[in-house]
């Protein structure tokens, strides 16, 4: 079996979504695949971002 030489890596997104459960569950609107307002949970910038 081969040895591993080496590796290339990059920063991207993943292909899911986090969601603030909590701003969701307080009523938060979306609009079709976005939701509309703040994120209530700490470290969340949108209510609805991309994995990382």
């Amino acid at each position: 079996m081969g040895k591993i030489k080496g590796r290339n890596s990059g920063a991207g997104n993943g292909s899911f979504f986090y969601d603030d459960q909590t701003a969701i569950g307080a009523g938060a609107a979306h609009d079709e695949f976005l939701y509309v307002g703040s994120p209530l949970s700490p470290d969340f910038v949108g209510i609805r971002m991309p994995s990382r």
